[in-house]
């Protein structure tokens, strides 16, 4: 955990993350390490252990059930702005970051729930991250460079590779 959290310091120092960056990545390497996605050892194509390392939020998925009330208020109380809205879904994010940031997406509902939060992972390797999710005892449902599964209270967690932009999957996977 020591070597990721210096990495996302030196990115922060050099430029390549915001701070807000630096901020959710540090508390989801904490949070990767709290629930086992910390790599202790060398990654897969040196040990062939698997270990997933969390380096960010990547989205959170929020039920609504009023999309433009709650665009507006996202953006009027928080100053995010929208990367992408249709009648379907809306992605939102920081005003001082690009699309690799944490997004909120957006869908319309009868029932108002944070529908899941995903996680993203460095080393993304679909085969490895399947044989290690179901090797603790999980069922994956398979999304776009990604795979649903639930925390022990039925939570659903999406954990996939960092890399993925909800703004470029969003308007054709639900």
């Amino acid at each position: 955990m020591e070597n990721e959290a210096s990495e996302l310091i030196e990115c922060y120092e050099g430029g390549g993350l915001s701070r807000r960056q630096l901020i959710a990545g540090l508390i989801a390497l904490a949070s990767a390490t709290q629930l086992g996605f910390a790599q202790s050892t060398a990654p897969a194509e040196h040990t062939g252990d698997y270990r997933p390392i969390s380096v960010s939020i990547n989205h959170v998925g929020i039920n609504v059930t009023d999309m433009d009330r709650s665009i507006r208020w996202y953006t009027e109380m928080f100053g995010l702005r929208i990367f992408v809205e249709s009648k379907d879904v809306a992605v939102l994010g920081f005003k001082d970051s690009g699309p690799d940031s944490t997004t909120f997406v957006l869908r319309p509902t009868s029932k108002p729930e944070v529908n899941h939060i995903m996680f993203g992972v460095r080393n993304y390797d679909k085969d490895a991250l399947a044989a290690f999710l179901k090797a603790k005892g999980l069922t994956l449902r398979d999304d776009v460079l990604s795979f649903h599964v639930k925390d022990p209270d039925g939570i659903d967690v999406q954990v996939g590779d960092a890399m993925l932009h909800p703004s470029d999957t969003v308007l054709t996977h639900k």
